[in-house]
C-alpha cells in the first residue's frame, strides 16, 4: 500500500516550484545570483528526500548503500538539468567560458551537497 508522501517533502517541492517560477517571472536569478546556489542546494536535498522516502517505503535494502541508491541518482538528475540549461541556452554564460564551466560545477556541487546533508539528516531520524 502506498504510504503518504511526507508533508515536509511536499512543502519543499512547492517551495522550489514557486520560487523557480517567480524567479523566472521577475528575474530574481539575474538580480540575486546567490539564489541559484540556494535553489540547487534545496533541490538536491528534495531529490534525495524523495528517493530516500521511496526506498524506505518500498525497498529498504537499497538504503544500506545510500550513495548508490540516492546520491548518484541525485547527481545524474543534476547533470540532466545542466544539460537542459545548455540545450536551451539558458545558462547565462557563453558555453566556452570559464564562468559557464564554473557555474555548472558549482551547481552540481550544491545539488550533491544538499543531497548528502539530507541523507545524513534522514538517516539519523530512522
Amino acid at each position: 500500500m502506498l504510504k503518504k508522501i511526507p508533508f515536509p517533502l511536499i512543502i519543499l517541492v512547492l517551495l522550489i516550484a514557486t520560487t523557480h517560477y517567480l524567479s523566472l517571472q521577475f528575474a530574481w536569478y539575474v538580480r540575486n545570483p546567490w539564489l541559484d546556489i540556494v535553489m540547487h542546494f534545496i533541490t538536491g536535498g528534495a531529490l534525495s528526500y524523495a528517493l530516500y522516502w521511496y526506498f524506505f517505503r518500498f525497498n529498504s535494502s537499497y538504503l544500506s548503500h545510500p550513495f548508490f541508491a540516492i546520491i548518484v541518482p541525485t547527481i545524474l538528475i543534476g547533470i540532466g538539468w545542466e544539460w537542459f540549461e545548455y540545450y536551451y541556452d539558458i545558462t547565462g554564460w557563453p558555453v566556452d567560458t570559464f564562468n559557464y564551466k564554473f557555474d555548472t560545477m558549482k551547481d552540481l556541487v550544491m545539488d550533491t551537497l544538499g543531497g548528502c546533508i539530507m541523507v545524513a539528516i534522514l538517516r539519523k531520524k530512522h
